[in-house]
């Protein structure tokens, strides 16, 4: 009896079976590799940015807190977390930044479009901030690609209870990969070395007084 040499429909669906399955994980793995590839690619530049803006902070000396946020729309409302001494997003302290009484000068929205700071409490905008130097980030380059109005980076400061009189300084910033995708984030946090060497300076000398 002559043997069929060739393939029967059983043995052609198992292969066909098996083509589309190592396609299908090959397929997917590309996707992952690329999916994870831009959002490291973002994330690599928003610790960046989180690291340009703690720069800032730490060459200066604060002696109280604040809150202030930066982005893309029009500020509308306050949006600031709660935090300080008095744990408030905004500030007690009514009145428009640069308008009033001395001492009005503590919270504001700012409410053109385009990247800036937008919501400050505790704060005067009038002076120099992280966001002055940071500039406009889209015009830079620095927001992604599919979703480049999606950026918010948040810089604030309060008392670390760890640390006696120093403020710690936290910048989160978030966005999104795609419009209407998830949230992304980055959190940096640091008390800046000047003020925890001026006070270790401090209790130095108190020390070697005694």
């Amino acid at each position: 009896m002559k043997r069929n040499s060739g393939l029967t429909i059983l043995e052609v669906l198992i292969a066909s079976m098996i083509f589309v399955i190592v396609v299908s994980a090959a397929v997917t793995t590309l996707v992952s590799i690329r999916s994870l590839s831009k959002e490291f690619e973002y994330r690599y530049t928003a610790l960046n940015l989180a690291r340009e803006v703690l720069e800032f902070g730490e060459s200066h000396l604060f002696g109280h807190f604040f809150r202030m946020k930066y982005y893309y729309p029009k500020a509308t409302a306050c949006s600031l977390p709660p935090g300080g001494s008095l744990a408030l997003g905004c500030s007690p302290y009514p009145g428009p930044c640069d308008a009033g009484a001395p001492g009005s000068c503590r919270e504001g929205l700012n409410q053109t479009e385009g990247y800036g700071l937008k919501e400050w409490c505790y704060f005067c905008a009038k002076y120099a901030n992280a966001f002055t130097y940071l500039g406009d980030i889209k015009a830079r380059g620095l927001v992604p690609k599919r979703a480049p109005d999606s950026v918010t980076i948040y810089h604030g400061a309060e008392r670390d209870a760890a640390f006696y009189k120093q403020y710690r300084q936290t910048v989160t910033i978030t966005w999104q990969e795609d419009i209407g995708g998830p949230v992304k984030n980055e959190t940096l946090s640091v008390i800046p070395i000047r003020q925890v060497n001026d006070q270790l300076q401090l209790s130095t000398a108190e020390f070697w007084w005694e």
